[in-house]
């Protein structure tokens, strides 16, 4: 539950002082933090001198260690935070040499910079680095995480269908190789669903998520269920549900912090904004928005760019179905229109004709159907490249 989360974030805290490492206080202490660690990553390079495991200080492979929970059990819900101790782990691998910590370091570290535009560069030099590490030492677990963070990075770039070919890959050998692995599992099984999304197979993502629902429940995987319940809501929405899938995702929330921001409160949001719309209810769906978006902005969870472009594409959406019940429909049409050019300000080809369907919404409510029209066709096109 979210009074769980917070204290097992303050024991982690107070773990990681004991063995001499500080953690952010907040999250803008983390992005500091982040910054500075990724600096030194760069002024050091990834050279490394290798060494087996029985030569490594067992003070040193326990700080790592440490290192790897935090980071892993933070990228459930703090991305920002989970960065921070993700760049961390690969400066200890790197110095101390052991290559299977390296690789895992590295995978990670690709995953984590990948959601940065600023950070793909380096983001696809350490993923291949990663591979070719993993595949070298031989470990399962190294090499899916390597296929894992291919997955993750093929997501943030809008490759769908690499994203779901490595996803299931790494899948394959985390369920048949690697026991005890349940963290990588469950985010495999997150970019496995969110690929098929994105790719418009809804009908399979219906077919898996409520088995995949019930198992997680049974086994008590909360961030698994709340995953499903929020991000895989189209679930609802395509079988005429909505206020099933609401009934899920209110529910599923409820368990988390409430006084803590993370990225599931961001999912819920998502999810209850496009139960609105689909609804037909854009005073709802903005009403949503506007309570969340100082909590949204305080978390810097908008710093990743996939929800970056999400929450300007709900707000552009929400504003659109505004004006068309609005007398001051100007105003909306504004608001949607900004939203436009930050999405194409991204300049992602799968974000491109993200700004054209808004693009398409304006022009229509201002009574220019051929210029909508030109808007769908060109963002067709480009929606099929």
């Amino acid at each position: 539950t979210g009074r769980h989360i917070d204290r097992g974030l303050d024991l982690l805290r107070s773990v990681l002082t004991g063995l001499g490492m500080r953690s952010a206080q907040s999250p803008r202490a983390a992005v500091f933090s982040l910054l500075w660690q990724r600096l030194r990553l760069r002024w050091r390079g990834l050279v490394f001198v290798p060494r087996s495991v029985d030569r490594v200080d067992t003070d040193v492979l326990l700080r790592m260690d440490t290192c790897w929970a935090a980071a892993t059990g933070l990228a459930m819900a703090d991305v920002v935070s989970a960065s921070d101790f993700t760049a961390r782990h690969l400066l200890m691998a790197l110095d101390a040499g052991e290559p299977y910590r390296i690789a895992r370091g590295m995978a990670m570290e690709s995953a984590a910079r990948g959601a940065y535009p600023t950070g793909r560069k380096w983001s696809q030099r350490l993923e291949e680095e990663s591979k070719a590490l993993a595949k070298s030492v031989g470990n399962p677990h190294a090499i899916a995480l390597s296929l894992l963070a291919g997955g993750i990075n093929a997501t943030t770039a809008g490759e769908w269908k690499k994203a779901l070919t490595s996803s299931e890959q790494a899948l394959a050998i985390l369920r048949d190789r690697c026991a005890g692995s349940t963290w990588e599992l469950t985010i495999a099984q997150n970019v496995v669903i969110w690929a098929l999304m994105y790719l418009g197979e809804i009908g399979e993502v219906s077919r898996r998520v409520p088995a995949l629902l019930a198992d997680a429940r049974s086994r008590g995987n909360l961030y698994l269920a709340t995953e499903l319940a929020t991000r895989a809501n189209y679930v609802w929405l395509a079988s005429d549900d909505p206020d099933e899938g609401e009934r899920e995702t209110v529910e599923s929330i409820a368990r988390w912090s409430r006084e803590r921001f993370y990225r599931q409160h961001y999912s819920a949001m998502l999810a209850r904004v496009q139960t609105a719309l689909y609804r037909g209810d854009g005073e709802a769906a903005w009403r949503l928005l506007a309570e969340q978006e100082s909590r949204l902005r305080a978390s810097y969870l908008r710093r990743v760019q996939i929800i970056r472009i999400e929450w300007f594409y709900l707000r552009a959406r929400s504003a659109l179905a505004m004006a068309a019940t609005n007398r001051r429909s100007s105003r909306w049409l504004s608001v949607a229109r900004a939203g436009a050019r930050r999405i194409a300000n991204e300049r992602m080809p799968w974000s491109d004709p993200i700004a054209l369907l808004v693009r398409a919404g304006i022009a229509y409510l201002e009574g220019s159907t051929p210029l909508a029209l030109r808007h769908l066709h060109d963002a067709v096109d480009r929606f099929e490249r």
